[in-house]
């Protein structure tokens, strides 16, 4: 994995968590619940929505009861959740790489060697699958792409 994937990455959490907590405090008193709650949309689109290439639309007033719902299902303390989680895969693929690298080369074709190895790739391909979600960013590479 190329070094500027990480600080990207990092960036884009970054973002999200503050997005999240902005959120949070422009909406006190509003509910964020599923089940058909009805979720009051002040404001226009959501923060990310132009990241689309089609246009998101709001009924006039409230969203519809599907557009509510999942309003309530990727509310604030979702995305702090799986910001939380992606710094933790990033942290763990980072240990990794480094003792990965802190390993002698032939300690490298041991069991234990492999095993990291392994370690290592399968945390790459999930970082890579992190990054994609962020594909429309401007300042996401192309080659980035899967």
């Amino acid at each position: 994995m190329t070094d500027d994937k990480i600080p990207f990455l990092r960036a884009r959490l970054d973002e999200d968590e503050q997005l999240a907590f902005n959120a949070v405090d422009e909406r006190k008193g509003s509910e964020w619940r599923a089940n058909g709650a009805s979720v009051e949309v002040s404001g226009g689109l959501p923060p990310d929505a132009d990241a689309f290439d089609e246009t998101v639309v709001f009924n006039e007033g409230s969203p519809t009861e599907e557009q509510a719902e999942h309003i309530a299902c990727h509310d604030p303390a979702r995305v702090l959740r799986e910001v939380y989680v992606k710094r933790g895969r990033l942290a763990l693929y980072e240990n990794a790489l480094q003792r990965w690298n802190d390993l002698p080369r032939d300690e490298r074709a041991t069991i234990a060697g492999e095993g990291l190895r392994i370690k290592v790739t399968t945390l790459e391909v999930v970082i890579q699958g992190d990054l994609q979600s962020y594909i429309r960013h401007p300042d996401f590479k192309g080659h980035w792409a899967m």
